[in-house]
């Protein structure tokens, strides 16, 4: 008997989709470590790029470029907004596809090799002769770059729900996101931090190494992306091939749990984000010395990635929701710190491990809680929308990039922070009043951003009770479906 062939982009007919759909128990099996870890590198991959901007793209333009600090706000916010919608376009083009790749892998595919030469580009914008020009370059680029990324990692975001359907196991995949995610953190800050200080004046030299750091990423990316490409399958099949406009609306609209946890996103990581893009300004004025970036970051790394194991057994134990709220509380506490004693380094470090731990935390089990949303999307509705949702998701998030960036470098440039290398800019940027409001940053904004959104995520209506009900539910729909057409064959 002729084995079904999966369904290409020419033959999307749901006869043709239900006949390559995997076995459904396939989706309840559990995951062997090795595929854990490739869909771990994917997120790795995709840091190579994004940790590289959200580390270092404020200091490049303030820096290298010399575009003053309220530009560089104006330019996160508008790119990072068109980022956010970008993200939504992708989501649809996402449900639009079937290949014989699947729904998702084409894209990590096809999508990864644009991506990594856009953020060569994007730390390579030249001097246009006058700063306006300058920053326009420099915000149609980022722009770019913002689409390029969201077509990789919105594929790459969704394919988690895609995988499998045990909740420990999707915990486990929100862990290997958190591990790949801070080690190449880490590799990057450890590359560029010494960099920064060493060319401390000289923007240019600082603009070549940090060119040719940008093109050994880029390698190592590429590895990474394809590791996750041949190492990780879509097990969970969604019936309709293509959804249309209307139902992906109505998938999401009425999906309550994802409308909760996009707000409380939006929050906790504005904070997160506007706290990260003051973070090499903060080292070098108030701790007076760049490369104390690399220890700070070390914190942080250490922290995600001996907060990342647990999350499973929190999970198990007090379940997501209220693991979520003891991440806010540690977030809250450090910020309370490095608010009250952070230009003490040793305090600082204490105070950036406790955020970080909530944010380690907190990342690992957002991840998890988007695909609870997902299966609330198919429970609810009967369509599985993995692209919109997690699109959607995606956009939540990229407005906390936007909100919160915005607010940091504002906020800084109110307190006088100056674009630049020059001896002027460096004498101002050291000041007290500047040096104050790097601080204000760098602890307020988690004190704030924490407690509202442990106040949002109170309101998360689904409990690990009601998602295992879920779960049977819809097991229980896709037997009953793979069984009929068993029968009509």
């Amino acid at each position: 008997m002729t084995q079904p062939q999966p369904a290409g982009p020419g033959d999307p007919s749901p006869e043709a989709l239900r006949a390559a759909r995997p076995d459904p128990r396939a989706a309840m099996e559990r995951l062997p470590f090795r595929k854990v870890f490739a869909y771990g590198a994917g997120d790795a991959g995709c840091n190579t790029a994004f940790a590289f901007a959200g580390n270092f793209l404020p200091l490049y333009f303030i820096t290298v470029l010399g575009l003053p600090a309220g530009v560089v706000a104006t330019i996160s916010l508008v790119v990072l907004i068109w980022d956010a919608f970008a993200d939504v376009i992708a989501g649809r083009i996402v449900d639009s596809t079937m290949t014989r790749w699947g729904k998702f892998r084409p894209f990590i595919l096809f999508g990864s090799l644009p991506l990594m030469i856009m953020t060569v580009l994007l730390f390579t914008i030249p001097h246009m002769g006058s700063q306006g020009l300058t920053a326009v370059v420099a915000a149609v680029i980022y722009a770019v770059w913002g689409f390029v990324y969201s077509m990789v990692n919105i594929p790459y975001g969704s394919l988690a729900p895609a995988i499998t359907q045990v909740a420990e196991d999707r915990g486990k995949l929100g862990a290997a996101r958190t591990y790949g995610g801070q080690i190449i953190t880490l590799l990057l800050v450890l590359v560029i931090s010494p960099q920064i200080n060493q060319h401390q004046g000289d923007a240019d030299a600082l603009q070549h190494s940090i060119t040719v750091s940008a093109l050994g990423f880029l390698v190592l990316g590429m590895a990474l992306f394809m590791i996750t490409f041949f190492g990780v399958r879509e097990r969970v099949f969604r019936e309709t091939p293509k959804l249309t406009v209307r139902q992906s609306l109505r998938v999401i609209r009425t999906n309550r749990p994802l409308a909760f946890l996009c707000a409380s996103s939006v929050i906790f990581l504005g904070g997160m984000y506007g706290m990260q893009a003051v973070a090499a300004f903060f080292t070098t004025f108030v701790l007076g010395d760049a490369t104390l970036f690399i220890w700070l970051t070390l914190a942080g790394v250490v922290a995600n990635l001996v907060i990342a194991p647990f999350a499973p057994k929190i999970i198990g134990s007090i379940g997501k929701r209220r693991g979520y709220l003891v991440g806010c509380a540690a977030f809250v506490v450090g910020g309370i710190i490095m608010l009250l004693l952070g230009h003490v380094f040793a305090f600082a470090l204490l105070g950036y491990f406790l955020i970080n731990l909530g944010v380690g935390l907190n990342n690992t089990l957002m991840w998890a809680l988007e695909g609870d949303t997902v299966e609330y999307g198919e429970w609810k509705n009967d369509d599985r929308a993995e692209g919109a949702t997690y699109s959607l998701f995606s956009f939540a998030r990229k407005m906390s990039q936007a909100v919160g960036r915005y607010l940091a470098l504002s906020f800084i440039a109110l307190f006088g922070f100056m674009s630049g290398s020059d001896a002027v800019a460096t004498a101002t940027n050291s000041s007290d009043h500047v040096r104050l409001g790097l601080s204000l940053v760098m602890g307020g904004l988690p004190i704030l951003m924490g407690i509202l959104a442990a106040v949002v995520m109170r309101f998360y209506p689904i409990d690990e009770k009601t998602f295992r009900t879920m779960v049977e539910e819809l097991h229980e729909r896709r037997e009953a479906e793979g069984a009929g057409t068993g029968a009509g064959a």
